[in-house]
This record gives structure tokens, C-alpha cells and sequence, in this order.
């Protein structure tokens, strides 16, 4: 119901939404029973770059709410070189957030994963480079 609108107006201005995921090929599984297979699948690079672009938004989002933090000088994926120097910038982001912390307000700071596939893999990759305290659901409850 929340997102109602958003689809409203995607009909209205006659946008095309394309469900990668649901692009599929039938196929015979091993027990001769007919399957769905992806033919599309997003993998540990789709992860990497979008958590490395939620923190370079993060630090935006932050700002504009009177914040600034460490996610500010996280620059957009497609900005680095490669990898080894976006797993740079986002290590010293660590070490900056660690050495001054976070303002008043902002803590504790949650991030959820909530995937077990290559793209949450790829986005806790890159997670894993900040300080953190991973919990459980029932841990977060407490």
C-alpha cells in the first residue's frame, strides 16, 4: 500500500518496469520435474557497488538533516578506480568513524541484511570494512 503512489505515477507517465529476476527458462530438473531458471541474476558486484553508493547517500541524506559524518567522503562507485580503491576509501571511512565516532543522535547505527545471496555477500563485503557489531534478530528485539 505504501508504495501505491509511485506506481501511480509510473502508469501515469507510461515508464517500462522490467523484473530481471522473473526473466526465466524452463528447465528439467534432475527428478524430471519442470523448473524456472534465471536467465538474469544480479551477483557480489551489483552488493559491492550498492553499499558503496547507500554510504556516499547515507552521507548526503545525513547532511541535510544537520549531520556530517565520515559517509560524506564516500565517493559514488563508478568514481573509483577498482575495487582495491574503493576497499581503500571505505577502510579509511572506518578509521575515521572509529577514531571520532558518530554525532550525538546517530547511534546506534543499524544496518540490516536480510539476503543470503551474492548481493547481500558483496554488500557485507564491503560493510565488514567499518566498525560494527553484527547482532541477531532477536538480539536487536532485546
Amino acid at each position: 500500500p505504501e508504495n501505491m503512489g509511485l506506481l501511480q505515477s509510473i502508469l501515469d507517465k507510461n515508464i517500462q518496469l522490467f523484473d530481471y529476476e522473473a526473466i526465466a527458462t524452463d528447465i528439467t530438473d534432475s527428478t524430471g520435474k519442470l523448473k524456472k531458471q534465471r536467465l538474469v541474476a544480479f551477483g557480489k558486484y551489483a552488493g559491492i557497488a550498492g553499499m558503496i553508493d547507500t554510504f556516499q547517500c547515507l552521507g548526503r541524506r545525513l547532511l541535510a538533516s544537520g549531520f556530517s559524518t565520515s559517509f560524506l567522503n564516500c565517493s559514488q562507485s563508478y568514481v573509483y578506480y577498482d575495487l582495491k580503491d574503493a576497499q581503500r576509501a571505505v577502510k579509511a571511512m572506518g578509521e575515521r568513524i572509529s577514531k571520532d565516532g558518530l554525532p550525538m543522535g546517530l547511534e546506534p547505527l543499524v544496518f540490516a541484511f536480510t539476503g543470503t545471496g551474492n548481493v547481500t555477500n558483496g554488500a557485507l563485503e564491503i560493510f565488514q570494512l567499518l566498525p560494527h557489531k553484527m547482532i541477531t534478530i532477536e538480539e536487536a528485539k532485546n
